[in-house]
Formats: C-alpha cells, structure tokens, sequence
C-alpha cells in the first residue's frame, strides 16, 4: 500500500482534532470535579454536625427564628401594626 502526502496530512489533522478534543474533555472534567469537591466542601462546613438536610434546615431556622424575634427592629414593627390595627378596627 502507499499513502500519498494528503492521506498522511488528513490523518495527522484528525490525529489533532481527537487529541485537542479529548484534553479539552478531560480539564472540563477536571474543572467539574474540582467544582463539585469544592460544594461538597462548602456543605460539609455548613452542617458539621452531619445532620439530615431536613434536620440542618431545623436546625438553622430555629437560630434564625431566635435572632429576628429578639431583633429591636422587628419589636418596634409588630408594635406599629398593632397600632395601626386598633386605629383601623376603631375607624370602622
């Protein structure tokens, strides 16, 4: 058999073609590997008792419950609606 110059350049260019094809398939790879290690991280940090999802969720709304009912803020708007109602239910 002979191959001519242009059998050796076209299989040398698809040569390339799968080669750049299969590195650029491996660094996405890597790169979602990477980025799912870096979330599995991120959850870990965020539930390092290792609870359930549904008890972590709990978890965190009751201390955020807390926070908001003790907040100054929240105290003084629950107090302004209250006013507001008893001038509305006065008003009617």
């Amino acid at each position: 058999m002979r191959f001519s110059f242009y059998s050796l350049l076209t299989f040398a260019v698809v040569g390339l073609i799968v080669y750049y094809a299969i590195g650029g398939f491996e660094s996405t790879m890597d790169k979602v590997n990477a980025d799912e290690k870096h979330q599995q991280d991120l959850r870990r940090a965020q539930n390092p008792n290792n609870l359930s999802k549904s008890e972590n969720d709990r978890q965190r709304t009751n201390s955020f419950v807390g926070v908001v009912s003790n907040s100054n803020s929240m105290k003084e708007a629950q107090r302004h609606n209250a006013e507001l109602d008893q001038a509305i239910n006065d008003a009617k």
